[in-house]
């Protein structure tokens, strides 16, 4: 399990190699060029990292970036849930943008691609939501943002009706949900499947298979993120859905390994 930790840290580097094995998917790469990884050790859910010096020279403006992506890419394992940070051997107190790492760093302070940092409080609370976006070679890809929607007694639901929200306006992002949708019932079965019954406007502007997985892989990437759903099954106005492309859905999708490429 170290070995392969060690390995995703090392695919996070900005070089070549790893650009290669990204293709065009307009994704960068986070950790700086020349940062290597002079140790890696897990024990008792601790992740113990050491960089070296060339990890430090960053732009702090991305600092955040950098931590939440070592943090996020570590606590995947199911055997990590705290990340301690070394650099040259040494435990740094605080990076250079000013990021305590003195202590160990947990998945709970990670947001990713915080949307709307301001409506931050008490009387809100963190969903993740994806959507997708396409590279100028049309690979379409997904992408986690956090929004802060309000507390509800029903997070799930509350989720899907930020994807027929949409992203925020002015990003790169696309509404991969027909804003006219409503949804008409949402319940999590015995499986741990959500099933999630939609009016007829998912249809609309919903054209093509491309445009049918989009739909599917927001949903899916989206409320798997809640604890206790491990897939979606959708139907439309009780019935099973009938997408121009054919596209079947008829049965559960379950939430994928990998992130992207996300195929149905």
């Amino acid at each position: 399990m170290e070995g392969m930790a060690r390995d995703a840290v090392s695919r996070l580097v900005d070089r070549p190699a790893n650009a290669g094995r990204m293709g065009e998917s307009g994704l960068r790469l986070p950790l700086p060029t020349g940062t290597a990884v002079r140790g890696l050790t897990i024990r008792d859910d601790l992740a113990t990292l050491d960089l070296n010096e060339a990890f430090l020279q960053y732009n702090v403006v991305s600092e955040r970036l950098i931590v939440d992506a070592l943090v996020l890419t570590l606590t995947e394992f199911d055997n990590v849930e705290r990340v301690q940070l070394h650099v040259g051997g040494k435990r740094l107190a605080r990076l250079p943008g000013g990021i305590s790492v003195w202590q160990p760093l947990t998945r709970q302070g990670s947001l990713v691609n915080e949307e709307n940092a301001a409506a931050r409080s008490a009387a809100t609370v963190p969903a993740t939501l994806y959507f997708s976006s396409a590279s100028q070679d049309e690979y379409i890809y997904f992408v986690p943002v956090t929004r802060h929607i309000p507390k509800t007694s029903d997070l799930l639901l509350a989720t899907v009706n930020e994807l027929i929200r949409g992203p925020l306006a002015g990003t790169s992002l696309l509404r991969d949900v027909p804003a006219a949708t409503k949804v008409r019932s949402l319940r999590v079965n015995a499986m741990g499947v959500a099933e999630v019954d939609f009016t007829r406007e998912i249809y609309d502007q919903v054209r093509g298979a491309t445009a049918e997985t989009a739909l599917m892989g927001s949903l899916v990437l989206s409320l798997t993120e809640h604890e206790g759903v491990k897939g979606v099954r959708i139907t439309v106005e009780g019935q099973a859905p009938r997408f121009r492309a054919g596209t079947d859905v008829t049965r559960p999708v379950l939430r994928p390994i990998f992130v992207n490429p996300f195929v149905l």
